[in-house]
């Protein structure tokens, strides 16, 4: 079979691999063992650690700047597919007439500007229709691509996929291991939030946290000021990036979940493969990854009652082996570096 040239283009901001890059990684191995040339095309960060993960898994990595450094990275690969993520370089990707172009549109603003609807309706609507298609981690992100002009029959959902291998139930031993390196005692009950933006709901836990008082916090991620705001140490246990996310996972209760939207949810899904139970908002993209599974308690968006009262119940559950189940069998690794083959081999 004859070698094929793809290349994802992506500005990806992380110091490490987070959730997506796992993603390539598996994509790249994939590859690698049909004979095909990957190639990624990133913005660099300073010691970030993910570039050599890709490398040693069968990707070319080369660090671009600017649409014109894309646009000569391209013409001289010449590639068959050009897969663009993040949005930054979709317009220098899509100017690519001789490949097959992607678009990933990993998520949308909930509250836009004027100029950013005007912006997406142009890009979705005109430069969209150019494109063999844009892939969409949701439902709910398929039907916001629509809404902005995307061509219907253009628009393909491919549903993020988690590294269902490790993210899994831990081992008595692992799990206690893992809460003493966070200061946990066995008897504490501990909450886990992941914190970043407004959206992510921190506000809504704040509140909800002052009806929980004998509940520990421990929040990844955001500024200082953002984990501050829950309170000291000990009851609040402040995490600024997180290295491994597992072992936040293994270490908690219960997972708060309380966004205001979501264009999927990797930390729900990668909570529920671990079989913690989850504290969720009732939003669209909480009922397509967590349907019918036992250990997830929904409460009313923005609701600060409704977050204490589902936290009280998560924390009294028991872990979720459906939960696990279903991460398995519809969101894992395998399943999304299949689709992506299958997107590409069509």
């Amino acid at each position: 079979m004859k070698e094929r040239r793809i290349v994802h283009v992506m500005d990806y901001g992380g110091s490490t691999g987070g959730s997506f890059i796992p993603s390539l990684t598996a994509l790249a191995r994939a590859m690698r063992s049909r004979g095909d040339r990957f190639v990624v095309l990133a913005t660099e960060i300073p010691g970030a650690t993910w570039p050599r993960e890709l490398q040693d898994n069968g990707a070319e990595v080369h660090f671009v700047r600017s649409d014109q450094d894309v646009s000569d990275c391209l013409r001289e690969v010449r590639p068959d597919i050009v897969h663009s993520h993040f949005g930054r370089f979709d317009l220098a990707v899509a100017r690519e007439r001789s490949s097959r172009v992607f678009w990933h549109v990993h998520s949308y603003p909930a509250n836009p500007s004027a100029t950013v609807k005007l912006r997406n309706l142009l890009k979705y609507r005109f430069l969209g229709a150019g494109v063999r298609a844009l892939v969409a981690v949701s439902d709910v992100t398929r039907s916001y691509c629509i809404a902005r002009g995307a061509p219907r029959d253009r628009v393909r959902v491919v549903y993020n996929g988690i590294d269902t291998e490790r993210f899994r139930p831990p081992a008595p031993q692992e799990r206690a291991r893992a809460r003493e390196t966070f200061g946990i005692a066995p008897q504490d009950r501990v909450i886990l939030f992941f914190e970043r933006v407004p959206y992510k709901g921190g506000a809504v836990l704040n509140g909800a946290l002052q009806r929980l008082p004998e509940c520990r916090l421990l929040v990844a991620g955001g500024t200082a000021a953002d984990r501050a705001r829950f309170g000291r140490a000990p009851r609040v246990i402040q995490v600024e990036r997180a290295a491994d996310a597992r072992q936040l996972h293994w270490a908690a209760d219960a997972l708060a979940f309380p966004s205001s939207y979501e264009a999927f949810g990797y930390v729900l899904a990668e909570a529920l493969a671990c079989g913690l139970p989850v504290a969720a908002s009732d939003i669209p993209i909480v009922h397509d990854i967590a349907a019918d599974v036992d250990g997830v308690f929904t409460f009313q968006v923005g609701s600060v009652d409704g977050l204490a009262c589902a936290l009280d119940k998560a924390l009294a559950a028991a872990p979720s082996a459906a939960g696990r189940e279903r991460m398995t069998e519809r969101f894992s690794l395998q399943r999304w570096t299949a689709d992506m083959l299958a997107l590409y081999d069509n």
